[in-house]
């Protein structure tokens, strides 16, 4: 089995954060200043895509806007 699919499709805060390169706390606040791509809501549940996160990271890591509009 390769590494990639033995990775989670799908990240926790704290496992975003540390892909990242961020504490918990770091990320969150991140998040909620619009400077992370949106997560996926699964129930009441918050996750990152993990390939969603590689792309934002090789493009500089732009704000949820700047993201939002590359994407398009």
């Amino acid at each position: 089995m390769s590494d990639k699919a033995a990775s989670p499709l799908l990240l926790r805060d704290r496992e975003a954060a540390a892909l990242c390169g961020l504490s918990r706390s770091g990320w969150l606040k991140a998040c909620s200043a619009g400077r992370t791509p949106l997560p996926v809501r699964i129930g009441r549940a918050c996750r990152w895509r993990a390939d969603e996160l590689r792309r934002w990271a090789d493009a500089g890591c732009p704000n949820r806007d700047a993201w939002m509009a590359m994407k398009k």
